[in-house]
C-alpha cells in the first residue's frame, strides 16, 4: 500500500482555516469584508472576550435567499468567480469563496439573512462546519453572522491566542483601518454589550480621521492627489515633524483594501530621506486606484499582499510628488512645541512663523576655510554625463532665515543667534553636514569636482557583491573627485580622494560607504546613489564638529552658508539643524501672555 492518501474533508477545512483565520481579528475582517460586498451602509460588530466566546457582525446589505445561504458554508463557494478569467479582475474585497466555510470548521455558527425578494430570512446553525439546523425567521434586509467558540475543536490555535486586550485591540484596529476606506458606511463596534466607537458616514477622509484615533494626525498632513496613465494615487502623507519608530503609522489600500506593501514603504521612506532621523518612518494614508488586471492579490491567504505590475512607476510617482510638496515646508521645530507620538520619543511639531532671511556677508571671511570652495593639493576635475530625465530631486524653498546678530556659541557647540522673530539655536556640526552634503550633490550634478592625490595608492580587496556595487557607483564616486583603478580580482586601487575630505582613510571611507549601501533594499535610482555618496562623504569630511571652538567670522560664514542651501531645516540624516524660540514663546513662557 503506498503512503499518500487523501485527507477528510474536516481535516482540509481546518487547514484552510489556519491558513485563513489566524486569531479573532482575522475573522471580523472576513465578515466585515463580506458586508462591504453586500453594499452594505451600516455594519455593527459586536464582541466578547477578545472575540474568542463570540463574534457578531451586522449588516444592513443585500442578504441572501436560502439557497445561497447554505451555499455560503461550503467550500469554495462564491459569487464573485465565474470562470478562470475572473479571478484576474476580481474588484471585491473577498473572493476565494473559504472564508465563511473556515470559520466555520472552527466554530459554531449563526448565520441569519434575508434579502429583499424574500418575506421570511433564513436562519441556519453549523457546529465545526457541519449544519444543525435550517429554519425561516423573521428578520430585515440583511446578514447576521454570529461566530461564538472560537477555535473550540483546535485547542492547538486556541492556546496561542493573545490575552484578551490585545484580541480586543487587534479587532478594534482591523474596523478602524477598514474605514478609512468606506466613509460612506457607518460602522459600530460593541465590546461586551458597550459601544466602543460609532464611526458615522461622511463625505470625506478628513472627517473620518478625526472621528478616530488618528485625530492628532489631521493637523500635519500633506494632500497626496495624482492622476495619470490609468493610475489614481489619492490620500495623505504628513510634514517631517510627525514621524515614527516603526512602520505602523503607513496605511496602504489598493482599490479600497488595505495591504502591506514594502516596495511602497520604501518609496516613501526615500521621499523623506534627509527629513527625519534614521531609523524613523513616516505617516501616511495612500489610496492606489488601478486597473484589477495588474494587481495580483491572491498571493497570500489573507489577500493583506499584493503584487503589482508597475510598481517601479508608482514608487517612483509617490517619491517624486511627495518630495516635490515636503520641500516647500517649513520644517524648523520650535523649542516649545513638540508632539510625541510612539513610545518615550518626541517629535517636532511646525510651529507659524514667517519667512527667514539670512544677512548676507559684506567682507570676506578670513580665518580657517569652514565651507572650502578650493582646496589645497592637486586638484582635478571629472566629467560625468548627466541624465536628461533626472533632476535633482530637492526643490528650492523660500523659508529664509532672518538672522538679525550671531550672539555666539553655547559650549562650543551650538551657535545662538538673533532674528527678527526672536532667536535660533543651530547645531553647528549637523548644519555644516548639511552645507557639504550639498556642494557634494551639486558637484555631482555638475560633474565637476576638486580631487586630491595620494602619496600612496590604498589598495582594497573586495568581496564579490561589494566589488558589484562598487562598480554600479564608480562613475558618481568618480565624479565628485576619487580616482579609482579596478586592478581585477575585485581588488581596487584608490589614486586621488576628493578635496574636502582631508585626511580621512580613502579604505575606511568606501568601505563604509558599500556597507551602508548593503544595508539598503537593494538598487536604487540615480538620485538617491547621488544622494549616498553625499551623505556618506558629508558624514565623513572635515565638519566642524561639537567642542570645537569658532570664531566670530566663521559663525557668520556658516549661517551664511546654510541659507544658501536648498534645505537648511536638516542634516543628510534628519536632524534638525537648528531650532526657534520665538519672543511670542517667550512671552507665553514667561506668562506675558
Amino acid at each position: 500500500m503506498g503512503n499518500i492518501g487523501v485527507l477528510p474533508e474536516h481535516i482540509v477545512n481546518k487547514i484552510a482555516a489556519g491558513e485563513v483565520i489566524e486569531r479573532p481579528s482575522s475573522v471580523v475582517k472576513e465578515l466585515v469584508e463580506n458586508s462591504l460586498d453586500a453594499n452594505s451602509s451600516m455594519i455593527s460588530i459586536s464582541i466578547k472576550h477578545g472575540g474568542k466566546s463570540l463574534i457578531k457582525v451586522v449588516d444592513n446589505g443585500t442578504g441572501m435567499d436560502k439557497e445561497d445561504a447554505l451555499l455560503c458554508l461550503k467550500s469554495h463557494a462564491t459569487s464573485k468567480i465565474k470562470n478562470s478569467d475572473d479571478i484576474f479582475t476580481i474588484n471585491s474585497l473577498g473572493f476565494r469563496g473559504e472564508a465563511l466555510s473556515s470559520i466555520a470548521a472552527v466554530s459554531r455558527v449563526a448565520l441569519l439573512t434575508r434579502n429583499s425578494s424574500q418575506q421570511a430570512g433564513t436562519e441556519i446553525e453549523a457546529t465545526g462546519g457541519k449544519i444543525k439546523s435550517v429554519k425561516e425567521k423573521g428578520t430585515p434586509v440583511g446578514t447576521s453572522t454570529e461566530i461564538s467558540d472560537l477555535f473550540f475543536n483546535t485547542p492547538a490555535r486556541k492556546k496561542f491566542l493573545k490575552s484578551e486586550r490585545a484580541e480586543n485591540a487587534s479587532i478594534a484596529e482591523v474596523i478602524t483601518t477598514t474605514s478609512l476606506a468606506h466613509t460612506h458606511v457607518a460602522f459600530k463596534l460593541y465590546k461586551d454589550d458597550r459601544l466602543i466607537f460609532d464611526y458615522p458616514t461622511c463625505p470625506h477622509l478628513k472627517e473620518r480621521l478625526l472621528s478616530t484615533h488618528y485625530h492628532e494626525w489631521v493637523k500635519y498632513l500633506l494632500p497626496l492627489d495624482i492622476k495619470s496613465d490609468g493610475l489614481t494615487l489619492r490620500g495623505y502623507f504628513a510634514k517631517a515633524e510627525l514621524s515614527r519608530i516603526n512602520r505602523s503609522a503607513q496605511l496602504f489600500f489598493i482599490n479600497k483594501r488595505p495591504v502591506k506593501s514594502l516596495p511602497l514603504s520604501y518609496a516613501l521612506q526615500r521621499a523623506y530621506q534627509g527629513l527625519i532621523p534614521q531609523r524613523h518612518f513616516p505617516v501616511a494614508i495612500i489610496f492606489l486606484e488601478l486597473d484589477p488586471t495588474v494587481v495580483d492579490v491572491n498571493i497570500h491567504p489573507t489577500k493583506r499582499e499584493v503584487r503589482l505590475q508597475n510598481e517601479k512607476t508608482i514608487c517612483e510617482k509617490i517619491v517624486r510628488h511627495v518630495r516635490e510638496v515636503l520641500y516647500k515646508c517649513d520644517h524648523s521645530p520650535s523649542i516649545f512645541h513638540t508632539y510625541s507620538l510612539g513610545k518615550g520619543k518626541n517629535y517636532y511639531q511646525k510651529s507659524v512663523s514667517e519667512p527667514f532671511d539670512f544677512k548676507e556677508i559684506q567682507e570676506k571671511v578670513k580665518g580657517r576655510d569652514v565651507y572650502p570652495e578650493t582646496a589645497k593639493g592637486t586638484a582635478t576635475s571629472h566629467q560625468m554625463a548627466k541624465e536628461p530625465e533626472e533632476a535633482m530631486w530637492f526643490v528650492d524653498t523660500e523659508k529664509k532665515l532672518k538672522v538679525i546678530t550671531p550672539l555666539g556659541q553655547i559650549r562650543e557647540s551650538y551657535i545662538l543667534a538673533e532674528t527678527e522673530e526672536g532667536f535660533i539655536i543651530i547645531d553647528q556640526h549637523a548644519a555644516h553636514e548639511r552645507i557639504i552634503f550639498e556642494e557634494i550633490l551639486t558637484s555631482l550634478e555638475r560633474g565637476t569636482a576638486a580631487s586630491q592625490a595620494l602619496l600612496l595608492p590604498a589598495t582594497i580587496q573586495l568581496s564579490f557583491k561589494e566589488a558589484q556595487i562598487l562598480e554600479e557607483h564608480l562613475d558618481l564616486l568618480i565624479a565628485v573627485g576619487f580616482s579609482i583603478t579596478n586592478l581585477g580580482n575585485n581588488t581596487f586601487s584608490v589614486d586621488a580622494t576628493p578635496t574636502l575630505m582631508g585626511n580621512v582613510e580613502a579604505k575606511d571611507l568606501l568601505l563604509d560607504f558599500l556597507h551602508g549601501i548593503l544595508e539598503g533594499k537593494g538598487k536604487v535610482p540615480l538620485n538617491d546613489r547621488k544622494e549616498n555618496v553625499a551623505k556618506t562623504l558629508a558624514c565623513k569630511s572635515r565638519a566642524i564638529k561639537a567642542n570645537e571652538k569658532m570664531s566670530p567670522e566663521e559663525i557668520e560664514y556658516l549661517i551664511n552658508s546654510l541659507e544658501k542651501t536648498k534645505q537648511p531645516f536638516t542634516c543628510p540624516h534628519g536632524r534638525p539643524t537648528f531650532i526657534k524660540l520665538t519672543i511670542s514663546d517667550l512671552e507665553k513662557h514667561f506668562k506675558r501672555k
